[in-house]
């Protein structure tokens, strides 16, 4: 896998922060919380669980999110997040 198959775009980047701080949420909050339309953001999380990154799971009509820890690309994705989150913070 290639750095540039995930961070292609800034929507992406998005999703992943936000499923790293939320740890799960449905494609609704998602998509309004980063102000993607709905279409946009559950292509991107299609891409992403191809990818292997992101995890689903259904509970009817409802489908939730989350980051798929046991990945290694994922897990270094989050770490990378943790990281920058402290250093703007000033940690």
């Amino acid at each position: 896998m290639n750095i540039e198959e995930i961070f292609f775009s800034r929507g992406i980047v998005k999703i992943l922060h936000k499923l790293s701080i939320e740890g799960e949420i449905n494609i609704s909050q998602l998509s309004r919380g980063l102000g993607l339309n709905h279409m946009q953001t559950k292509n991107y999380l299609e891409y992403l669980k191809k990818m292997n990154l992101v995890k689903e799971k259904r509970f009817g009509k409802i489908r939730i999110f989350s980051c798929n820890e046991e990945d290694k690309y994922m897990k270094l994705i989050i770490q990378f997040m943790n990281q920058w989150q402290r250093i703007n913070r000033g940690e």
